[in-house]
């Protein structure tokens, strides 16, 4: 993995990307698992790390455990449960903090309308409060500006799209894009991958994480 296309290439076994980081990815097409961790989780969020560094925390059997779920031998529960030993990798010790009763109202919000935000000004008098106070909370708890989490909720209603069988183009018209470049360009640079590379993968649905705090 790279920052972009002028830096060296990071190789290990295990990698994390901050959230909003550029990133570009490559691999050897062999058995590959990607977790996407959503920017308002407070845990990774406030983790201050690099834009891109490398896992060296033991893993244990999580990647064993996430390639018997991708093979069919185990299922939603035990992918669940890794994802909460590589999530702890990325941020040792930390803990889930209750996020701004009007910050979580942003979030829902911008969920709602599946990230498609017309004016930051109409999300802010929503929840009480002015636009630079909310872009200020904002930003600080989601670890995004508000617009650029707008674009992630966009870009993850594709991947649900891509995950259920629809074609590319079908993704990229749900998500707010009418041109197909535009889409792409931008979907490889907030994944690292193009969306026909993730339109390719398996997918599982997995259970809720970290629904109290630790």
């Amino acid at each position: 993995m790279r920052g972009s296309e002028n830096a060296d290439w990071v190789c290990h076994f295990a990698i994390a990307v901050a959230p909003d980081a550029p990133h570009q990815l490559e691999h050897d097409g062999r058995w590959l698992a990607l977790l996407y961790a959503d920017p308002e989780m407070p845990r990774i969020s406030s983790a201050a790390q690099p834009a891109i560094r490398v896992i060296d925390t033991p893993l244990g059997d999580a990647r064993e455990g996430l390639r018997a779920c991708w093979n069919g031998a185990a299922g939603a529960a035990r992918a669940s449960q890794c994802a909460e030993v590589l999530l702890n990798a990325v941020a040792p010790g930390s803990k889930l903090i209750p996020m701004d009763s009007r910050v979580a109202a942003a979030v829902t919000a911008i969920q709602s309308v599946s990230g498609r935000v017309s004016k930051v000004a109409a999300v802010a008098d929503s929840v009480g409060l002015s636009e630079s106070r909310l872009a200020h909370l904002f930003r600080d708890q989601v670890g995004l500006p508000l617009r650029r989490y707008a674009l992630w909720v966009r870009l993850c209603t594709a991947v649900q799209m891509l995950g259920t069988g629809r074609n590319l183009s079908d993704a990229a018209h749900a998500s707010g894009f009418a041109d197909h470049a535009h889409f792409t360009r931008t979907f490889r640079q907030m994944f690292g991958l193009v969306p026909s590379q993730i339109a390719a993968a398996e997918f599982m649905k997995v259970e809720p994480l970290f629904s109290t705090a630790t």
